[in-house]
């Protein structure tokens, strides 16, 4: 579970891919700041980032099924794929509104990691950077709690691969704790994710955006959390924020 950092790093290898990235996302910030069309551009990039982090996991979201489902407007019932997408948007849309440091720090990752027995829930609660949804608002009172339904699905998908688990003869989970049957009970979130912690920090003194690559990869490598992996993006790009 531990992650060192190569010591000393390739320089000679990352210098000229690094400066060349730095100053092409420098020159698209400062474009972006002067555009006419900067709102609608990041927030088009929100639902593009949505439905790109459920391809990466093999789930094919349409981008006018989650943008019609943001709206309250679904033309049929929502999928479990679909509010997952529509989980990753609205988390997206709070980390942007919160400061640029705040997804990676100790509060921030309790709000939005929502560990199990309830960790970070109440975190979240007295959080300035409170989820931007306008479909809340538009939905009324039969607006649908895209959140708790993602959760209830993970919760079966978390079963049933456990299920077959058992049936294909792995040796079963623990029954006398009833939370064996959706997590893994040796998986300790808390110490893996101080663990990652550690690694951020000791990219202290590294660029901005390689700080940021060494966090992803620290993160893939750890695997802080049994759920929500797609958390991984978010947060880098706000650390990668942050530093600059």
């Amino acid at each position: 579970m531990a992650y060192v950092i190569p010591d000393p790093l390739p320089w000679t290898t990352l210098a000229v891919p690094l400066a060349a990235a730095e100053d092409a996302l420098a020159r698209l910030d400062e474009r972006l700041g002067q555009s006419p069309i900067r709102a609608g551009w990041i927030s088009r990039t929100h639902f593009l980032d949505a439905c790109a982090s459920l391809w990466l996991q093999g789930e094919l979201v349409h981008l006018e099924d989650l943008v019609l489902h943001d709206a309250g407007m679904d033309q049929r019932a929502p999928t479990h794929e679909l509010t997952r997408a529509h989980a990753v948007l609205r988390t997206r849309r709070r980390i942007a509104a919160a400061e640029p440091g705040w997804a990676v720090s100790e509060l921030g990752l309790a709000a939005l990691s929502q560990g199990r027995g309830g960790e970070g829930g109440s975190v979240s609660d007295d959080k300035p950077a409170l989820d931007q949804d306008p479909a809340g608002e538009s939905a009324g009172e039969g607006a649908f709690d895209d959140d708790a339904f993602a959760a209830e699905l993970a919760a079966i998908d978390a079963v049933l691969e456990r299920s077959s688990t058992v049936l294909a003869g792995a040796i079963p989970p623990r029954a006398q704790d009833p939370l064996a049957l959706v997590y893994d009970l040796d998986w300790d979130e808390g110490a893996r994710l101080q663990e990652w912690r550690r690694g951020v920090e000791s990219t202290r003194m590294l660029p901005s955006l390689l700080a940021a690559a060494l966090a992803l990869d620290a993160w893939i490598t750890i695997e802080p959390l049994q759920h929500r992996p797609w958390l991984q993006g978010k947060r880098m790009k706000c650390l990668s924020l942050a530093r600059a």
